[in-house]
């Protein structure tokens, strides 16, 4: 498949570099520049077209299997579903955003080593920044939710700038970001600060899982608050809701 890519990008140079000779030969010198400056903006747009069409085409495929995800709270079937998907792309790009998709459903599974496995597949020279945190924040938390204290907080810092970035928008990345912020303060004991940001999260739109994320910090943060009222309402609601397995059985 890559070969025949290559072949087809060659192909379309020597045409293009053929076209510019005969127009060099045949035309004077400024309409010959007017025309290979009008052929080169269009193979730009066309190129652009294109781009955004494998942009569109790879988000449809990757919102096929959500609902196995976000409504049935099953992510070792979304998982599933997400490992078949990558005989369905080739770019080495598309290929780890479906691998860093499937590091999330591990984490939601419970399933630790697993989110590291995956992690380790993906390239991150060249990856897009918004794929950079996701990285980041899905292998903070595996080590959070694992009791990997000490090496969740290390990633944290480390990475603090480039959560920054994202940490005050109005998108899905930092009702996350803001998550794992609630997480480190948690296993710094800070935990009314924890709360406040968990609470902070509770008004924005997040997904259902992430809010199982939320209600496991803020059960923690009434647990060490001694708030046992609030403790014991939470936990009764959980123990009847439906969970993800990462969050159900720690309940």
């Amino acid at each position: 498949m890559k070969s025949k890519k290559i072949l087809g990008i060659l192909l379309l140079l020597s045409i293009v570099v053929g076209l510019f000779w005969i127009l060099n030969s045949m035309l004077p010198k400024s309409q010959a520049m007017v025309l290979q400056v009008g052929i080169a903006l269009a193979i730009l747009v066309l190129w652009v077209i294109g781009k955004m069409i494998t942009i569109y085409r790879l988000q449809k495929l990757l919102s096929q299997p959500n609902h196995l995800l976000y409504e049935d709270k099953d992510p070792l079937a979304y998982s599933e579903e997400m490992q078949k998907l990558l005989s369905q792309v080739d770019g080495r790009q598309q290929k780890d955003l479906i691998a860093i998709n499937i590091a999330a459903a591990k984490l939601y599974a419970g399933d630790y080593a697993a989110v590291h496995s995956w992690l380790e597949q993906v390239a991150l020279p060249g990856q897009p920044e918004v794929n950079r945190v996701l990285y980041y924040v899905y292998k903070s938390m595996a080590y959070f939710l694992n009791e990997q204290k000490e090496e969740g907080l290390a990633l944290v810092e480390q990475e603090r700038n480039l959560f920054q970035k994202y940490s005050h928008t109005a998108s899905g990345i930092t009702s996350n970001i803001l998550v794992l912020y609630a997480y480190e303060k948690n296993a710094n004991h800070a935990f009314t600060e924890a709360l406040s940001i968990l609470e902070e999260v509770e008004e924005r739109k997040v997904s259902s899982i992430l809010q199982d994320l939320v209600d496991y910090g803020k059960l923690n943060c009434y647990r060490n608050l001694k708030m046992e009222e609030e403790r014991a309402a939470m936990k009764k609601v959980l123990k009847k809701a439906k969970l993800v397995p990462a969050i159900a059985h720690k309940i």
